[in-house]
This record gives structure tokens, C-alpha cells and sequence, in this order.
């Protein structure tokens, strides 16, 4: 199962923000880790070493109007939510059928597993975990802290909770939050990974265990056994890595700020051996990837533009999602929230004329 997205919006527009690159630093890139793995075309996509992928299509498999809605789907096509009610359920996409979280209404699902595993959060009691049977366990909240904002969980039980506090720095002060992330497990609790205030983010964990994100600027992750690694820029004077994705094999996808300014979309087989995702020349990050080697992420197709969700096949080959589905007019793909080893994406839909918001699962043929 791959793993899960966390928050990305922040992080996608101020990464591809950025300038074009000039063409001093173009001549720069002469070495082949920072080299695209691709050559972009517009029928199919080549890799350097000339296969082709065909053209992808995405078919539409469901679509669910609700606005609290995970982002998160595993490899059956369930997706959790919270209906305006108050109650969580999941939807399975494919059989367009529903079935209730019982035990803690309100609860906010944030992740699911591939065994049927809901994680979730409540306002006042932290982290709940639907279990497989349906029976709940409420790991609630680390110590010290007073609310939680999300939580993901992998196959092997390990769950990523994020967890905050208010606090006042100095008399007469405003409250100040101050946000730390923790490793759960049943037979050992909450562990302290990092934060507050050390330039820390967790973003997502794998089904082993491992965690990735960054801090202060770098790319990292928090290995199961306690010890870290820092991930490396793919040319010399990179200024800034980060880690989004992370799949089983421990093959991560994320970013990179360049020495020109510019944003590349990044994959890493180890830490010290980054691979630059091609890109339409304006700058990408890469967010997730499959056991598979799928990967999903956004580009910019023109300076000044916004970003545009796409998915990296395994040859590394480019494609757009735009240019995938048809959608009514006046409606975009907002982002790629999830994606699973059956190729199914988790796509967020906004319409224009309305300004509501729904997520749509397409298959990916």
C-alpha cells in the first residue's frame, strides 16, 4: 500500500512560485543526477532510453459531494469522510456503497488502511482508530498536548499523529501554537519525533514505519529504529530538499529549491541519490508515490502559472491530468489527494460557477 499524502497545498505554492531557470544555470546542469529522467512529448512520453508509455486516459469510477472528505484511499478504493451530520463512514468508489464508523461520532477521518483501519481525530479527545472489526481504540493525545490535527496509519500499526498545545511567550502575550509530531504505537505509545519550533514536518509514513518530511530546509526521515537521514539536492548548491511521499521499497518523491531560484520535482531510491522528475520547464514537486513507481505531483506549464496535478509513470513519463479527463465546463482538478497500486487516483474537483468543492476517484487506463 503506498503511502498517504499529507498537507500539500501550503507547500505546492510556495515551491512553485519561483522563476524560470536562466540559461547560466541550465549550462550548469551538466551532471545525470540532475539531469531530467525524461524527455517530454505530446502524444506519448519517452524516456531517455527510448521506450514509450501510450497516452494514459482516466476513467471516471465515482464521485462523492462531501466536504469532509479525507485525503487519503486505499488500495480497494475506500475512502474515508464525515457527512455534514457529524458522522464518519467510508465510501468504496467502485460499489458506490457506504458503511459507518461507530463509537465516535464527530470524529474526523484522516487515513485509512488496506485491512479496513480508519484513523481519525476528535475535538477534545485526540486520535481515534476504527479497527478492522469495528471495535475503536482512542489513542488520544500525547502528553502535554491539547488537540490533534491529523493522523495517518500504516499497515504494521504504526500511526503519525500530528499534536498541538497554545502556549504564551511572555506576559500580556497572544497564544501561540506550538505543533510537535509523534510516532504511536499499541505496545509503546506516543514518541516525540520532532517540533516545536525546530523547523520540523512530518508528511507521510509508509507501511514500515518510516516517516519523511523535513527539517530546517532539508529533506529527512525518521527511521522505525530512532536514528534519521537527510536526503540530498540533486546539483550542487541546492538551497532547499523536501520529502512528501514515501512508498514500502523506501523510495521517496518531493522537492527541491535549485540554486537559480527555481523548483524541481525530485525522486529519491536512497537518500543520496536524487533523480530529477522532468517537468514542462517552469518548475514541479513530486507528492506521492506507488510500490509501483507511479508517482503524482503538480508542474507549471507557463512562467506566472499555477500548478498543474500530473502523474509520473514508470518510465518517467509526464502526464497531465487535463489533458486526461473530461470534466464540465467551468470544473478543474484542484489536486491529486491520493494514489493507489491499482493505479486509482483520489482527485479533487472544484466547479467554478458553484465554488463547491467534491473529490472524484478515476482509474487510470
Amino acid at each position: 500500500m503506498p503511502s498517504r499524502i499529507g498537507v500539500a497545498v501550503a507547500i505546492t505554492a510556495l515551491t512553485l512560485l519561483m522563476p524560470m531557470p536562466t540559461a547560466a544555470a541550465a549550462a550548469q546542469d551538466t551532471n545525470s543526477s540532475a539531469r531530467p529522467l525524461v524527455s517530454a512529448s505530446a502524444g506519448q512520453a519517452r524516456t531517455q532510453d527510448g521506450p514509450t508509455w501510450p497516452q494514459l486516459r482516466a476513467r471516471v469510477v465515482g464521485t462523492l459531494e462531501e466536504d469532509g472528505v479525507a485525503r487519503a484511499m486505499n488500495k480497494h478504493g475506500d475512502v474515508p469522510f464525515r457527512t455534514e451530520q457529524g458522522d464518519p463512514l467510508v465510501w468504496n468508489a467502485v460499489t458506490g456503497k457506504r458503511r459507518a464508523l461507530e463509537g465516535a461520532a464527530n470524529a474526523n477521518p484522516t487515513d485509512i488502511a488496506d485491512d479496513g483501519r480508519v484513523v481519525g481525530v476528535r475535538a477534545g479527545q485526540g486520535v481515534v482508530l476504527w479497527n478492522a472489526d469495528g471495535t475503536l481504540t482512542t489513542p488520544g493525545l500525547p502528553d502535554g498536548e491539547t488537540s490533534a490535527g491529523m493522523a495517518r496509519v500504516g499497515e504494521d500499526g504504526t500511526l503519525l499523529v500530528t499534536a498541538s498545545h497554545q502556549f504564551i511567550g511572555w506576559p500580556g502575550g497572544h497564544p501561540r501554537v506550538a505543533t510537535s509530531y509523534y510516532r504511536w504505537r499499541p505496545e509503546t505509545g506516543f514518541k516525540h519525533l520532532a517540533g516545536p519550533g525546530d523547523g520540523s514536518y512530518t508528511a507521510a509514513l509508509n507501511d514500515e514505519g518510516l516517516v519523511v518530511g523535513w527539517r530546517s530546509d532539508t529533506g529527512t526521515a525518521w527511521r522505525p529504529d530512532g536514528t534519521e537521514a537527510t536526503y540530498a539536492g540533486s546539483v550542487p548548491g541546492t538551497t532547499r530538499t523536501w520529502l512528501h511521499g514515501v512508498n514500502d521499497s523506501g523510495t521517496a518523491v518531493g522537492g527541491e529549491i535549485r540554486p537559480d531560484g527555481t523548483a524541481a520535482a525530485i525522486r529519491w531510491d536512497a537518500p543520496n541519490t536524487p533523480q530529477r522528475l522532468t517537468d514542462e520547464g517552469f518548475g514541479g514537486e513530486a507528492l506521492d508515490i506507488t510500490e509501483r513507481g507511479w508517482i503524482t505531483g503538480t508542474v507549471r506549464a507557463i512562467a506566472g502559472g499555477g500548478s498543474l496535478p500530473v502523474v509520473w509513470d514508470p518510465h518517467g513519463g509526464t502526464h497531465r491530468l487535463d489533458r486526461m479527463l473530461e470534466l464540465p465546463e467551468g470544473s478543474s482538478v484542484q489536486s491529486i489527494d491520493a494514489v493507489n497500486d491499482h493505479n486509482q487516483l483520489l482527485l479533487r474537483i472544484r466547479d467554478a460557477a458553484s465554488h463547491r468543492t467534491s473529490v472524484m476517484v478515476v482509474q487510470l487506463v
